[in-house]
């Protein structure tokens, strides 16, 4: 099952709500409650809707870039776990060897 793409639209003071082709796509029409109240269902329903038409599409590619963002953040903090065990703990030899991948980069 495919679900509707773009935006949608209602006809003021109606009930039912359309996509972009003027297919009919749903209606809020209840027994319980005013013909008024169905249609601010409708059009507050097709607000939210064209709100966030292509959300999905915009979060994948925030997703993708906090994976990046996440990944180097790793490796940084791995670094720096590896920079204190080694002023600590290291030999001087050691603390020299990392110094020096910091220098070769200037």
């Amino acid at each position: 099952m495919s679900h509707t793409e773009g935006k949608l639209t209602v006809a003021p003071g109606q009930h039912c709500v359309f996509d972009d082709n003027e297919k009919y796509v749903a209606s809020t029409e209840t027994q319980n409650k005013s013909d008024a109240e169905d249609a601010e269902n409708a059009r507050r329903l097709v607000a939210c809707w064209n709100e966030h038409d292509g959300l999905v599409h915009d979060n994948a590619q925030l997703y993708q870039s906090l994976q990046g963002e996440m990944r180097a953040r790793l490796e940084a903090e791995k670094e720096r776990d590896e920079l204190l065990h080694t002023l600590r703990f290291g030999d001087s030899k050691k603390i020299e060897a990392i110094l020096a991948r910091y220098q070769e980069g200037k």
